[in-house]
């Protein structure tokens, strides 16, 4: 059974172990090709010096050490093939982490962690950073692309699930906040500490999955394992964290300074604590494993693979972690290390922390509490952080010039106000804000977002080199474009959701939604008047495409409203004015800004490719409407049908298969019939009933208008793959973003799907 299981590692001495200081009561082991990920950490500091120019950066930031790659040892049984690659991204997300840290505001770390996962997340609320579309960002950018890219080449399921998980991006540790339980703190540090990625990554490098029913099987022990990593990390590395903070305990986000603050621990009782809590975890893990066993006597090899993981993973950790350069003060610098042995704090050398540095190694006097006076779980809300605080003398600015109390000049200046106030009849009418048009912008631009537009930006800009600035004010046009098109589009559809949430004009009434969904026109107009050079280029590109994106959507709306179904080629002449205009738009903007050495003039013409990727990405959500369960919770089961849209399957449908066109266009009559008699009535026309999309579906199937659909986007998305190579060789600069955003969009594994039709529950 051992040799089945471990294919790719070997344990190490346990003696060996403990004689580093490593005090784990797990095994560990490592991967046998441990040479593999100790090359991927070489080549990721090559990489990133190239990349940032930065050519100083320490080895010990990345998985070396002494006793094995983070790597090998974490990842024991990953497959040798793919060792190189998750080492690769490891090191990378350790660099991307440093790089973060140092970003103050953690709305602008997730900005910034979004931008190095290829910018596919969902727009934030908070303005991007400056230098997010510069040079230096731009290359990280592609270096992230490139590595996820090799992912998917390796793997197109996991590796796309790969994708996905580090998509989604992890949470910033957040400083200064408090936690009533030590298992709250666990719960925000999983978060923080990307499990959820570190798994996807053990399933990619195992190369198969559990069911969904295995995982929650195992989930138990795998979150006692999880908790154990956690704090082994905390443990070891509080000593350095402390350190490179100054001494201030509100720039930690660490289990001992959770400790310290809520208990009055000093350092070392705090880490004893953190000692205690990681080996009762442990064997929480073993009795949960071995009771997994005595459950499940027959389960299958790879499901107790899995389980062993888990324990691996959690003593790999700690193994590392005790000898890690990274997690270690270096020697000439023990002078300024944050506790001495007896856990007081240690004074810092001259000139090396801030001025004033705060005892915080024992917060509180006499106020240390045995660690094993409360149960483990619990921090103790009411015992006193006892941290210190110095009052400072105002500052010159805060300091009054005037013998005067602030109170006397305010009543001296409402009287000077009220001898000159004039008549009730002259009184200024009131000033009124932007809150009431605001509202419903705000609504619809915090619904979740794939952020396709964004990520094409981006991925353009790899040939463009648009400056920091003008890209800016390119992307806030096009979201105000893409906003506003939104809230119209579900007024005229009759759209009840959009991206799960209830549509906009539902929320705040049709009329209070056109017209803050035409005040974005005015906001995009008054973005390219200020935008500076190439003004009135900008300008003659917006109206243009502008008008071309509403010439469009009036032939869609045309066809729904008559029941006349275009041609395949209208219907994609729509989409060249609707959906393309949007995408062409962007794109001929980043020319006009393009400086002249960039691939934005020349021989970089990139009609084709916008056409194509507008049709594709079109024609995929015709597909998805109709074929997938997730897009249907998030915009409606077949909400195409609902709103009478002709769509590329009903098109071809109709146009190939006469014997079911009386059949759907009499269903489609049945709806349209149904929206006029609710015309008047407030609640608006009600969904196509769920038999008649049944019909209408099992209709598509034989048909074979799904099969077709589908088939046409893997041409379109082959052409799309050509004409990216094409653009690269002609401007020179290969763009793994673009190929990064094709893949995330392919449907190539998203057949159509065969069987019954299943209405959802509730239906």
């Amino acid at each position: 059974m051992a040799s089945e299981m471990w294919k790719y590692s070997s344990p190490i001495d346990p003696e060996v172990v403990k004689a580093t200081g490593c005090f784990t009561t797990l095994p560990v082991r490592i991967n046998n090709r441990d040479d593999l990920a100790n090359g991927a950490s070489s080549r990721v500091l090559k990489d990133w010096a190239d990349h940032t120019g930065n050519q100083s950066i320490d080895r010990n930031r990345v998985s070396f050490s002494p006793v094995g790659s983070f790597c090998s040892l974490i990842y024991c049984e990953t497959i040798p093939e793919r060792l190189d690659s998750i080492s690769y991204l490891t090191d990378l997300f350790f660099l991307i982490d440093d790089a973060t840290e140092e970003v103050e505001n953690d709305t602008l770390a997730q900005e910034q962690w979004a931008g190095f996962s290829g910018a596919m997340t969902d727009s934030l609320a908070e303005p991007a950073p400056q230098r997010d579309h510069d040079l230096d960002m731009m290359k990280k950018k592609k270096l992230v692309a490139r590595v996820m890219l090799d992912f998917m080449r390796l793997d197109p399921v996991l590796g796309l699930d790969l994708v996905k998980s580090c998509k989604a991006g992890w949470t910033p540790l957040t400083a200064g906040v408090e936690w009533e339980t030590m298992e709250d703190y666990l719960r925000f540090r999983r978060l923080s500490a990307g499990l959820d990625i570190y798994w996807t990554k053990t399933v990619f490098g195992l190369g198969e999955k559990l069911t969904d029913d295995e995982e929650k099987l195992i989930r138990p022990l795998t979150w006692a394992a999880e908790k154990a990593a956690m704090l082994n990390n905390d443990y070891w590395s509080w000593d350095v964290e402390y350190f490179q903070a100054g001494g201030n305990m509100e720039k930690l986000t660490n289990a001992v300074a959770v400790l310290m603050r809520k208990e009055g621990l000093t350092a070392e009782a705090g880490k004893q604590r953190i000692k205690n809590l990681i080996i009762g975890y442990e064997e929480e893990y073993s009795r949960l494993r071995d009771d997994f066993y005595s459950a499940h006597p027959s389960a299958r090899l790879y499901l107790r693979k899995r389980v062993e993981l888990a324990g691996s993973m959690a003593a790999g950790v700690s193994f590392w972690s005790a000898n890690s350069p990274r997690y270690h003060i270096p020697t000439q610098q023990t002078t300024t290390t944050t506790t001495t042995e007896s856990g007081e704090a240690a004074q810092p050398a001259a000139g090396t922390w801030h001025a004033e540095v705060r005892d915080t190694s024992r917060p509180g006097s006499g106020s240390s509490v045995s660690s094993t006076s409360e149960s483990d779980d619990s921090i103790g809300a009411s015992a006193s952080s006892g941290t210190t605080t110095t009052t400072t003398a105002p500052s010159s600015s805060q300091t009054s010039l005037s013998s005067s109390s602030p109170s006397e000049e305010e009543g001296e200046e409402e009287e000077e106000e009220e001898a000159h106030k004039p008549p009730p009849c002259f009184d200024a009418p009131a000033k009124l804000g932007r809150a009431a048009i605001d509202a419903p912008i705000d609504y619809v631009s915090g619904m979740p977002s794939k952020g396709v537009r964004t990520s094409l930006i981006d991925a353009m800009n790899q040939w463009c080199r648009v400056p920091s600035a003008q890209l800016g004010a390119v992307k806030r046009v096009v979201d105000a474009l893409h906003n506003s098109s939104l809230i119209l589009d579900d007024i005229q559809d009759d759209s009840p959701m959009r991206r799960g949430k209830t549509a906009t004009h539902l929320v705040f009434g049709a009329a209070q939604a056109i017209n803050s969904a035409t005040f974005l026109h005015v906001r995009a107009v008054r973005e390219v008047h200020a935008a500076g050079g190439g003004g009135a280029a900008l300008m003659a590109v917006l109206l243009e495409e502008l008008e071309n994106l509403h010439v469009g959507q009036s032939w869609d709306l045309y066809w729904k409203y008559n029941l006349r179904w275009p041609t395949e080629d209208e219907y994609f002449g729509m989409i060249d004015l609707k959906t393309g205009g949007l995408f062409r738009m962007l794109v001929r903007m980043m020319r006009v800004l393009a400086p002249e050495s960039a691939g934005g003039g020349g021989e970089f013409v990139c009609d084709a490719l916008v056409s194509m990727v507008s049709r594709f990405f079109q024609v995929r959500d015709d597909y998805l409407n109709l074929n997938s369960r997730e897009y249907g919770s998030q915009k409606g089961w077949c909400e195409d049908l609902d709103e009478g849209k002709f769509s590329y399957l009903v098109i071809h449908c109709l146009e190939t298969s006469p014997r079911f066109r009386d059949r759907v266009m009499g269903l489609f009559r049945q709806r349209a019939a149904a929206a006029a008699a609710a015309a008047g009535a407030s609640s608006g026309p009600g969904p196509m009933p769920s038999v008649a999309k049944v019909q209408i579906i099992e209709y598509l199937h034989e048909a074979g208008s799904f099969d077709a659909c589908w088939q046409l986007l893997v041409r379109l998305e082959d052409d799309i793959e050509g004409e990216i190579r094409r653009l690269e060789e002609a401007t020179g600069e290969e763009n793994p973003q673009m190929h990064l955003l094709l893949k995330l969009l392919s449907v190539k594994n998203d057949k159509p799907n065969k069987g019954p039709v299943v209405v959802p529950a509730g239906l």
